[in-house]
């Protein structure tokens, strides 16, 4: 199998066409699943872009190829400091079809997960459906543990992981 995604690039939706890309990603992540994201007011989060994911506490970032330009969207932003203390969650990863199974997702994630640690969070935190299970041994496979329910989604096969982001003391 031919590989589309590369070579590519991780870099900042720092720019409103950028912002503009992972918005476009976003909303089709939000059309290829099941789910309604209407009780995380996704449709106020993508008019009001970069919002909660804007620097210095947050980032979106963009997968890009040469040949298909903007192929996959993460992004991060700060919530309620959890046990290990300042937490961001990571949000809104997606990968376009075409492009899955190429390491793009892994990484988004890695690169994301570094940012997190140079911003100076202790903890990131992500949610998803139990569906989604190439994105649950993703996320496992990156040091994710579950941990119990940390926001008020209602979908009751949502899972809830947390990865320390500083070592343990002790």
């Amino acid at each position: 199998m031919t590989c589309p995604a590369a070579p590519f690039l991780i870099i900042d939706a720092a720019d409103p066409a950028r912002v503009d890309a992972a918005r476009m990603l976003m909303i089709e992540y939000r059309d290829s699943i099941s789910t309604s994201l209407a009780s995380q007011n996704f449709d106020a989060e993508m008019a009001g872009l970069p919002g909660r994911y804007a620097a210095p506490s947050g980032c979106i970032l963009l997968a890009v190829t040469p040949q298909d330009g903007p192929v996959g969207c993460i992004a991060m932003r700060e919530i309620d400091a959890g046990p290990l203390g300042r937490t961001c969650e990571m949000k809104r990863l997606y990968v376009k079809p075409s492009h899955r199974r190429f390491g793009v997702g892994r990484a988004m994630c890695r690169e994301l997960i570094g940012r997190a640690r140079s911003v100076g969070y202790a903890a990131m935190r992500l949610d998803t459906d139990r569906a989604m299970t190439p994105a649950v041994t993703l996320y496992r496979s990156l040091g994710f543990a579950p941990i119990p329910r940390y926001n008020d989604d209602p979908i009751p096969d949502t899972l809830y992981f947390e990865l320390a982001l500083v070592p343990a003391v002790g």
